[in-house]
């Protein structure tokens, strides 16, 4: 059982339930929001840059609270996201929390799209891909003449 959730998403939209709702159901009390938005106290040095679909423009980066650092530091942690795609936004978060030595014991979405976020996490963290667990899976679609169809070989079964 990790002891304590770390959520990428939490400050992209307000309220964001995902992480802070499994850590609570859980019941632990530490749930740790990483977030796009650096307030005035944060350091560059706790920040990596990242680039997903949802967010492709240069400049973007992601952020954890230096406040936060003594509470993850050494711990084991689960990572929730609504969704996971290419993989980017997941690969800056393990590239962010691997400084403060934690144990990344699982990393929860609500839907798999694809499958090039595999390796995005394994070139992150070898074997990374494996500790992804979510409820439902889609492929990538892609435009055709009369509609949208999947694309071959997308489909994360």
């Amino acid at each position: 059982m990790p002891d304590t959730s770390a959520n990428p998403s939490a400050q992209k939209r307000a309220g964001s339930p995902d992480g802070h709702g499994i850590a609570k159901a859980l019941g632990h009390e530490n749930y740790i929001p990483l977030g796009y938005s650096r307030k005035f106290w944060y350091r560059d040095s706790l920040s990596v840059p990242v680039r997903s679909i949802t967010s492709p423009s240069k400049g973007k980066a992601l952020f954890i609270d230096p406040n936060i650092v003594p509470r993850i530091t050494g711990k084991r942690i689960v990572i929730v996201d609504d969704a996971i795609s290419s993989g980017k936004t997941m690969a800056a978060a393990l590239t962010l929390l691997d400084p403060f030595d934690c144990a990344i014991c699982g990393i929860v979405t609500a839907m798999r799209q694809g499958i090039a976020w595999r390796a995005a996490l394994d070139s992150v963290s070898s074997g990374s891909s494996k500790l992804v667990a979510s409820p439902l899976s889609a492929p990538i679609f892609g435009k055709v003449a009369d509609g949208w169809v999947p694309i071959d070989g997308t489909w994360d079964n």
